[in-house]
């Protein structure tokens, strides 16, 4: 029997004429941190609620350690869901809130208040212990949340878009404390989010859905520099994508290819193993430490070229809009995504 924490077998499910997940194979491991990306109505957040036994599935087998759970109600499987909404009793402290889970369970008052404070020290919050949800700012609500979840000792926590009602500030700073946090406990975390930053901040290994499929599973670095598809090459960070007629004018290759905004550059130097082309700035987008040039080439495409803010200014960045300029890459910073057979063409 497999030890996986969490294991799912040819599993799908469909709303009527809709097929949200379309036989869906995973593994995944124990202590991992794994994210599920994808879009909205990739159904990710659907697989996720047939492991937590919110959904049943049409077909597939959902195991979790070793035991087969598809059949078990979500009371009988070893797992606890953490929400977008965190949904704390206002009426409760933090404590009360934490230990509410060993109430219902009917574990003793002295030994669940122990767990509970315990569960809050984890997430730092113990001094916290006193006040009441309404006193307290998103990023400690989301973190009461989560000792709430810990504080059972489930063997796989569920984690569906958590951090998505925070601030973008808060939401980097939670991303790197809820790894820690997980790397402190040890629990098998399952993450679903349509942000590809959080996805790649967090994970041990990523799965990228797409259509009720998964188009790849992988490693953070392994999903960026080696996207097995088209959608993941430009769903998972920023990518130019050259084919066809472009592909064989530029590259003198037939197929599908992907280049990283970062690994073009402009007015480069002449250097062996390096392909060149010519374009047009069309536009230069600020993003503060980097700009994004929009070059439309003179083969077709207009590629992205990221360049950081280094030397000069941003006026002198954004007097090049018009000009004629020299893009340039390295052969071995091509990526060929025929290279690799995806998820969908495995058997």
């Amino acid at each position: 029997m497999s030890d996986a924490a969490v294991e799912l077998v040819g599993l799908s499910k469909s709303f009527g004429p809709v097929t949200a997940v379309d036989h869906v194979d995973l593994r995944i491991e124990q202590g991992e941190f794994f994210s599920m990306l994808g879009p909205s109505g990739s159904g990710k957040t659907t697989v996720l609620r047939m492991v937590a036994g919110f959904e049943q599935p049409t077909s597939g087998r959902v195991h979790l350690g070793g035991t087969d759970v598809t059949d078990r109600p979500p009371f009988a499987r070893d797992v606890n869901t953490v929400f977008q909404d965190y949904a704390l009793f206002p009426h409760m402290d933090v404590l009360t809130n934490v230990e509410y889970g060993l109430r219902v369970k009917k574990v003793l008052r002295a030994e669940r208040r122990e767990r509970a404070m315990a569960a809050l020290e984890s997430v730092q919050l113990g001094p916290l212990a006193a006040r009441r949800p309404t006193q307290l700012s998103g990023g400690q609500r989301q973190r009461v949340a989560l000792a709430r979840a810990l504080v059972n000792r489930p063997q796989v926590l569920l984690l569906d878009e958590p951090l998505g009602a925070l601030d973008l500030k808060l939401r980097r700073a939670m991303q790197l404390e809820l790894k820690q946090i997980q790397r402190e406990v040890g629990v098998t975390f399952v993450f679903v989010t349509h942000d590809q930053e959080e996805a790649l901040t967090m994970s041990d290994r990523i799965a990228v859905f797409s259509d009720g499929r998964i188009e790849q599973v992988a490693t953070p670095a392994e999903l960026y520099e080696r996207p097995a598809t088209p959608f993941v090459a430009g769903f998972v960070g920023t990518s130019n994508l050259l084919d066809g007629d472009a592909a064989r004018a530029l590259l003198g290759r037939t197929g599908s290819f992907s280049i990283r905004p970062e690994k073009i550059h402009l007015d480069p130097d002449a250097a062996p193993g390096q392909r060149t082309a010519r374009g047009t700035v069309s536009d230069v987008v600020y993003l503060g430490s980097v700009n994004h040039y929009l070059v439309a080439l003179d083969a077709g495409p207009t590629v992205t070229v990221l360049r950081q803010n280094l030397h000069g200014t941003t006026d002198q960045a954004m007097a090049r809009r018009g000009e004629t300029v020299t893009v340039g890459w390295a052969d071995e910073h091509v990526i060929d995504l025929s290279d690799h057979p995806t998820e969908k063409e495995k058997p």
